[in-house]
């Protein structure tokens, strides 16, 4: 009986210490959470990457660019603590005064409708943090489609962008982005009125993988008009098909070619060995 007991009381302690530890290392896996953040300034970016923050609760925006005020280096979000940011590191300092520019934020690519204190963040989620003049010259968000890439080497930028109509209704429109500085690797383009550039002859004759940037359109005030692309933005520039430049197959005929002479250069040694063997 008292050996019975005491293995009864052992289970008892056995499933107290459960209770009471699983939910502790569940809570401690938890805690960890995950943003990808991007803070892209008036000239420059500041801050490109992933911040872990140890919070098992809800987290705002707000908390988040406290804990990187807070935790990065080289990185200052002035005003993060009121909820109200007016200024990263140096950027916003001298034009806060033209009206109605400053510091926006994008969670998932959607503009929330409330202040960063008020918008709840998940793990995982993408918040960018820019600079702009929303709601007088306007801002676009260029998303780059490679569709026609490989059938004539012409990227298109274009923006989903929020308009009114005579009622003050909004509505979203997709727009190209014109006259925007596109540099691919070493070379630099500028979008026509459709929002399209298309690649150098000499671009396509020397890269293959290779990065693609915006220079940041400004109105007249210096205040940026456009959203800077992720600096890991890369395209794959095809080769071999219709050279834009010339309207030709230059480069398909050079890798026809090419075959050709590898294909006669072994035929020619086969029937050398041949006629050596006999």
């Amino acid at each position: 009986m008292e050996r019975k007991a005491a293995r009864l009381l052992c289970l008892f302690v056995a499933l107290i210490l459960v209770a009471v530890f699983v939910p502790v290392l569940a809570s401690a896996e938890d805690s960890e959470q995950t943003f990808k953040v991007h803070v892209r300034g008036i000239n420059s970016t500041f801050y490109y990457g992933d911040v872990t923050m140890t919070e098992s609760g809800d987290v705002t925006a707000q908390d988040l660019f406290m804990f990187m005020n807070e935790s990065v280096e080289g990185l200052t979000i002035t005003g993060a603590d009121t909820g109200y940011i007016t200024k990263v590191n140096s950027d916003g300092s001298a034009l806060t005064t033209t009206g109605w520019d400053g510091w926006m934020f994008r969670v998932n690519g959607v503009s929330p409708s409330v202040g960063i204190g008020d918008c709840y963040i998940e793990s995982g989620a993408e918040v960018v943090l820019y600079y702009s003049d929303e709601f007088v010259t306007g801002m676009q968000y260029p998303k780059m489609d490679v569709s026609q890439l490989k059938a004539d080497y012409t990227l298109i930028f274009t923006s989903q962008d929020t308009v009114y109509d005579e009622n003050w209704q909004p509505m979203v429109v997709t727009n190209p982005v014109v006259g925007m500085t596109v540099t691919v690797g070493t070379f630099e383009y500028v979008t026509d009125d459709e929002g399209k550039i298309q690649l150098s002859k000499e671009q396509i004759a020397k890269d293959a993988a290779t990065v693609v940037s915006v220079s940041v359109k400004k109105d007249t005030k210096g205040i940026p008009t456009v959203l800077r692309l992720d600096p890991e933005t890369t395209i794959f520039v095809p080769l071999y098909t219709t050279n834009p430049a010339t309207g030709d197959h230059t480069f398909m005929w050079i890798s026809a070619l090419t075959v050709l002479a590898v294909l006669g250069v072994g035929a020619v040694l086969i029937s050398a060995r041949k006629s050596h063997k006999a």
